[in-house]
């Protein structure tokens, strides 16, 4: 794990922060919702989470400062496809409980993610104090489904 120094920016005030955040999330991050294979007794195990992944450590250790207590940062090489080469990639994670406190105060800001943050707002709802498993599964599937056609790339 990478630990955070004094790098990075204060806020001027809390709204900026949030603005700050959800312009990351729009133009840098991924809302999305994992199915895992191991089942519970709700049925599959739902993982809701926020990645960002940047060759520039700075600005995930700023989004980090920003999200605390919330995250964390790993690091690994990926191949880069046009030339070949090995570059270290870091990735700042949010799970549930970073999702439950963040989400709702950068919504109002969102532009391209908003859909996908409203609906991990309902999972998140759903898996804290949902019906009968049942009746939850269901339309968690149906959300999965609605993310994962949300975040699908477009050629343009």
């Amino acid at each position: 794990m990478i630990e955070i120094d004094d790098a990075g920016f204060e806020f001027p005030n809390e709204e900026s922060k949030w603005i700050w955040i959800a312009g990351i999330i729009d133009a840098e991050s991924s809302l999305e919702m994992a199915r895992s294979k191991s089942r519970t007794k709700r049925g599959y195990r739902w993982i809701p989470r926020m990645a960002c992944s940047s060759t520039t450590i700075a600005l995930l250790l700023q989004l980090k400062r920003a999200s605390n207590p919330y995250g964390n940062i790993s690091s690994h090489h990926h191949q880069d496809k046009r030339d070949g080469k090995w570059n270290k990639v870091s990735k700042f994670t949010l799970f549930s409980n970073g999702l439950r406190y963040i989400l709702p105060k950068v919504l109002p800001y969102l532009v391209v993610k908003k859909v996908q943050a409203t609906l991990l707002l309902r999972v998140l709802e759903l898996l804290t104090k949902g019906p009968k498993p049942s009746e939850v599964e269901s339309e968690l599937e149906s959300i999965w489904l609605q993310i994962r056609g949300l975040n699908k790339k477009v050629k343009i």
